[in-house]
């Protein structure tokens, strides 16, 4: 009879499989922060893009637009004297809803909303535009009279 202290290798093996199936139970999906990563930077750079279109139309004087399609998954910064400025996809698995914007087109283009920046900076509408990535949500607000821009 042999009185020995220490741990095999195999129960050192099963008590470290145990803990990596533990922490593969607790740690539930890992696709999630993806989802978050890619949805918070989606809203960040469409919020940076309109308060773009505020500073240009200030700084031209003249009346800058941001049109986002809402099926195609991009947005275009543009002016009505230079035309357009920047164009933006936003990642595909992001679905698009447009809330307040001007709607001033019809047929093919009938999918973009329009946020018009008048030469003051001044917005002609306001609303919301609302991005979900699946049980992921974020809102980017465009506020009445100032045009400033808020993320929730």
């Amino acid at each position: 009879m042999s009185n020995s202290k220490g741990v095999t290798l195999i129960e050192l093996i099963v008590v470290v499989a145990i803990i990596g199936l533990l922490a593969l139970l607790i740690s539930g999906n890992t696709a999630t922060p993806m989802n978050k990563l890619t949805i918070e930077s989606a809203a960040n750079m469409i919020a940076q893009d309109i308060r773009l279109t505020q500073q240009m139309a200030l700084a031209k004087g003249d009346v800058c637009f941001f049109e986002i399609n809402t099926r195609d998954n991009y947005y275009q910064i543009r002016s009505q004297q230079s035309g357009t400025y920047k164009k933006e996809s936003i990642d595909r698995s992001i679905s698009i809803s447009v809330n307040g914007f001007q709607d001033p087109y019809s047929g093919s283009s009938g999918d973009f909303k329009v946020l018009r920046y008048n030469p003051t900076g001044t917005p002609s509408t306001t609303g919301t535009i609302t991005l979900r990535k699946g049980d992921l949500v974020k809102q980017i607000t465009v506020m009445v009279g100032t045009g400033r821009v808020k993320i929730n």
